[in-house]
């Protein structure tokens, strides 16, 4: 059976698709910062996910060499976990507990390495509880794949590029909270981090939360409230854009929610703001 699935795919679809035989494979992809206790992504997973999904731990694709949270590994790197994932050519549909940023990320980060068969759940995990859909609590027991990774450097930015990106006026999308867009408030108030007490912002960018573009129950807003929200935002949809958060992982969604408009080339900064605020002649804005 052939799929004909686009990037957000909803319950019903993803449901359907489960009972054929289609090449079909559910990533449980939630992020957290806190990987330990009760809470944690994979204590979640653990308790209950869409059967057959298999866990994606973002820790095994960072950068375990940079001081900055969560940052990408390389391609490499990638490759290799996601053969042990089982992957090769599947069309992968990211779940996650939770808000959707870490579906995008994980949506941005095989598009990344040159995988485009990949969708986002709607709604995601509680979507999926809230319509009484079948959950499980085993752990599937995979082969290894046949991914191969080939890093697409156009989605890719670092500080160097995001320097670049200012000086050339690209857009730029901030999909932080609007405390932390503003500099009110320090997301690294808590962590162990080199961007501790350096609240501040990206000069001129553009604020698009991700709390902003989703509704009540956690889905993401019909397509032309979708554009209607980012317009508002003095966001052109169309434009070359690099978008950016706190880490990379809101920034991720912010990405996502463009290219369901049609824009599927912006690049996501990763580090983002914590590489931006500790760079050598960091000043923020």
């Amino acid at each position: 059976m052939s799929l004909s699935f686009g990037p957000l795919v909803t319950t019903t679809e993803l449901a359907a698709a489960l009972e054929t035989e289609a090449p079909v494979v559910v990533l449980d992809t939630t992020w957290a910062l806190d990987h330990e206790g009760p809470n944690s992504p994979l204590a979640r997973y653990r308790k209950g996910h869409i059967p057959g999904a298999r866990y994606f731990d973002f820790r095994r694709v960072a950068d375990d060499s940079s001081p900055l949270h969560d940052t990408v590994c390389t391609a490499a790197a990638f490759e290799a976990y996601a053969r042990e994932l089982g992957l090769t050519g599947e069309h992968l549909v990211c779940c996650s507990h939770g808000r959707f940023s870490g579906a995008a990320r994980a949506f941005w980060l095989f598009r990344l390495f040159g995988h485009d068969r990949i969708s986002v759940l709607d709604g995601g995990m509680a979507e999926w509880r809230a319509e009484g859909r079948p959950i499980s609590t085993d752990i599937p027991d995979v082969g290894p794949g046949k991914f191969t990774a080939t890093r697409r450097d156009a989605l890719f930015c670092d500080v160097a590029g995001f320097e670049r990106a200012l000086a050339s006026g690209v857009q730029v999308i901030d999909a932080r909270p609007p405390k932390l867009y503003s500099g009110e408030a320090d997301f690294f108030a808590q962590l162990d981090s080199p961007a501790t007490g350096r609240p501040g912002r990206f000069e001129g960018a553009l604020n698009l939360s991700s709390g902003a573009v989703i509704r009540d129950d956690g889905r993401i807003l019909p397509e032309v409230e979708l554009r209607q929200v980012v317009e508002a935002a003095g966001i052109d949809p169309r434009s070359p854009s690099v978008a950016a958060c706190s880490l990379g992982v809101g920034g991720a969604a912010a990405a996502f929610v463009l290219h369901l408009l049609g824009n599927s080339n912006v690049a996501l900064f990763d580090g983002s703001w914590e590489a931006w605020s500790t760079r050598d002649d960091a000043h923020p804005g």
